[in-house]
C-alpha cells in the first residue's frame, strides 16, 4: 500500500523536486555571483591599497630628493616624516599622501625642514580646507608669505589664519 501510494504521488513529488532543485540552483548561482562580486571588490581594494602605499613611498622619495640632508641636520629622519604625514592623514580631511605632498611643496618653496615638520604643514592643510584651495596652491601661498614676512617672526599658522580670515571677510580669495 505504501509503495503504491508513493508511486501515485511520485508525479507530485517529482514536480516539487524540480521546483526545489531549480530554486536551489538559482540560489547557488546568486551565491557564486555574490562571492565573485565580493572577490572583485576585495581584489580592487587590495590593488588600491598597494597603489596607495607605492604612491606614499614615491612621495617619501620625492621629499628626500627635495630636502637632501636638511632633515638629518635638523635632527630628524624619514620615519619622522612618515609619522607626521600619517598623523595628519588621520587628523584631517586629507590623506597621508596628500599631507606628504604638502610637506614637499613647502620644502620646495623654501620653508625650513624644521618648520615643515613643525606647524607649517598643519597650517597649510588648515588653509587649504578653510579657503577651498588645493594643497599645492596652499603650500605655495604659505611658503611665499613666510618668505616675505620671515623677518617679522610670523609663523605658518599666523599666515594661514590671517589669509583665511581676510578671504572669509571679503570677496577676495586666498589665491
Amino acid at each position: 500500500d505504501i509503495q503504491g501510494a508513493a508511486k501515485s504521488a511520485g508525479g507530485g513529488f517529482s514536480a516539487f523536486g524540480e521546483i526545489a532543485s531549480g530554486a536551489l540552483r538559482k540560489v547557488g548561482e546568486m551565491a557564486v555571483g555574490a562571492l565573485s562580486a565580493e572577490a572583485g571588490q576585495i581584489a580592487s581594494f587590495v590593488g588600491d591599497s598597494i597603489g596607495a602605499a607605492a604612491s606614499f613611498e614615491a612621495g617619501i622619495n620625492g621629499f628626500k630628493a627635495v630636502t637632501g640632508g636638511a632633515l638629518q641636520a635638523a635632527g630628524m629622519d624619514f620615519d619622522d616624516v612618515k609619522e607626521k604625514a600619517l598623523q595628519l592623514g588621520a587628523q584631517t580631511q586629507f590623506c597621508a599622501a596628500e599631507a606628504l605632498d604638502a610637506m614637499t611643496e613647502l620644502a620646495k618653496g623654501g620653508v625650513s625642514v624644521k618648520d615643515v615638520m613643525g606647524g607649517a604643514t598643519d597650517a597649510t592643510l588648515a588653509l587649504a580646507s578653510a579657503a577651498g584651495v588645493d594643497l599645492a596652491n596652499a603650500a605655495g601661498i604659505v611658503a611665499k608669505q613666510l618668505g616675505v614676512w620671515s623677518d617679522t617672526g610670523v609663523t605658518a599658522a599666523q599666515v594661514s589664519d590671517l589669509l583665511a580670515s581676510a578671504a572669509n571677510a571679503s570677496t577676495v580669495g586666498v589665491e
